[in-house]
This record gives C-alpha cells, structure tokens and sequence, in this order.
C-alpha cells in the first residue's frame, strides 16, 4: 500500500509498472477537488481486501450483509456525492491542463521561493534544493519565531496562508531535527504567481528584520 496523498496529481504514477497493490491519496491537494474526499485504488478490485466499516449501501438493501462485489463492498453508507464530483473536475482539470505541465510549472515556482529565502538572513531551509525532483513545496523557519506564531503573522498581516507545526509528519520532523514545533510549509498551485511568491519574501524579511530590532 502506497500513501500518495503529496504525490497524486503532481507526480506521474503507474500502479502496475511501480508494483503497487494498494495505492491512497486525498483529494484536495494534487487533484485539486475539495476536502474530505480521498482515493482507494485497488490493482485488482477483486483482492479479497477486508472490510472495516459496515453498513447499508442502498443498491442491495434486500442483504442484511454487506455486498461481496466491488465496489459497493467498500462503500458503507451514504456516498459523498458532492465531493464525488467535485473531485471529477479536478481530475477533469488536471488532466486538460497537462500533469506534467503543471508539476514542471509548480517546480519553478518553488525554486523560485527556495532561492528568494535562502538570501534573508535567519531563514533556515528544510529539504532538497533546487535542481532536485520532490514534490512542490518549501519548508522553512524563522529563527528567533516559532512556525506556529510565523504562520499567524503571515495570515493576520500579509494574508498568506501556509501550514505550519509537524503537518502530520512527526518522523519526518524527528529526523529533520524540527521537533517540537515543526516548521512553516509553503506549496504552490497554478493559481500562485510572480506577484504572490514576491509578498512571501517580503512579509519573511520583515518578520526577520522585526525579529533583530525587538520589535515582534
């Protein structure tokens, strides 16, 4: 089993060339649908996969059990149709602006940003650099700030929203060095422009500069 969920949408993937049985995403990130909705892939819908969550499906109410064929096996309950389709269209989406077209697009923004960060003073960058194949986001902080107080900063005064803390990655923060308090993550879309990644490197220096004379 495979957890996609920084990959799909951005990262080209083929189940059977990779050897993968089982393959999870979310829906909102790389596929640009909305959240609270994600991906189940099965190579082989017919694997015998054990059910967790039981319940009325509505196309076999005459069965007190639940149905043995896929999909409806895995589906208990009422589907979340509007996730459903919102979901479609960000496939439908992604699949008309070019997956690979995005991904090379996403990947100079980011570079762009790595590189504008790394010339303020006190920014400390987390990651592979430019030049390497990763997913498109940057990890970074502000020494001297905690990543949970940067992220407010940015959101109350500049309205640029990041994630910050250990975003559901605590061994990848344990190994990074970053524990307790994480770091501040940065991605892109292709709604992100020159302009947006200009007001990030902007608000960083002043939070830094703010940071020197005592003034935050």
């Amino acid at each position: 089993m495979v957890d996609s969920a920084q990959t799909v949408g951005s990262v080209p993937i083929n189940m059977q060339d990779m050897g993968i049985d089982y393959l999870v995403c979310s829906g909102h990130k790389g596929l640009y649908g909305p959240q609270g909705i994600g991906l189940l892939m099965l190579k082989d819908p017919d694997c015998g996969l054990d059910v967790w969550k039981y319940g009325e499906t509505g196309d076999f109410s005459e069965q007190l059990p639940m149905p043995k064929k896929a999909p409806d096996c895995y589906e208990a309950g009422t589907p979340n149709l509007p996730g459903i389709a919102g979901l479609a269209e960000g496939i439908d989406f992604v699949i008309e602006q070019g997956q690979d077209k995005m991904f090379q697009s996403d990947l100079q923004k980011i570079e762009t940003i790595y590189e504008v960060l790394s010339d303020i003073d006190g920014v400390v960058l987390y990651g592979p650099p430019p030049g390497t194949l990763k997913v498109p986001i940057v990890s970074f902080n502000i020494i001297g700030m905690t990543a949970a107080k940067v992220g407010e900063e940015l959101f109350k005064r500049w309205d640029i929203s990041v994630r910050t803390g250990l975003q559901s990655a605590y061994w990848a923060h344990e190994a990074a060095g970053t524990l307790p308090y994480g770091t501040v993550r940065v991605s892109v879309s292709c709604y992100t422009g020159g302009q947006d990644i200009e007001e990030l490197a902007e608000a960083v220096a002043t939070l830094r500069y703010e940071i020197n004379k005592g003034k935050i």
